[in-house]
């Protein structure tokens, strides 16, 4: 599926691999999440570590340049949070919940 280590970290960030990987976690996981909303913040939780670590890794293996400053490391963060939450849980909507009846 990926040829590269930094098409995975790319698609973990950027292409809303945080999100699915995270409810795939959460489906495996061995304990039954009581409610929805807790399911949820669980999969929010998931999704910002994955995509943190990612993001992380893309720095570390250079395939992302280092920030210098404090404002960047939070510019970069914010943005891969976004990115990682609206993709996980636009892809979760499509695939995972009922489709409404008009």
């Amino acid at each position: 599926m990926f040829s590269t280590l930094e098409g995975l970290l790319a698609w973990v960030i950027s292409g809303g691999g945080a999100g699915v990987l995270a409810y795939v976690f959460i489906d495996h996981m061995p304990v039954e999440i009581p409610n929805s909303k807790l399911k949820r913040l669980v999969a929010f939780v998931v999704t910002a570590a994955l995509a943190i670590l990612a993001y992380a890794g893309t720095v570390a293996a250079g395939y992302a340049p280092e920030c210098v400053t404090a404002v960047c490391w939070a510019e970069e963060i914010v943005q891969v949070l976004c990115l990682a939450f609206g993709l996980g849980q636009g892809i979760h909507g499509v695939r995972d919940l009922p489709a409404s009846k008009e």
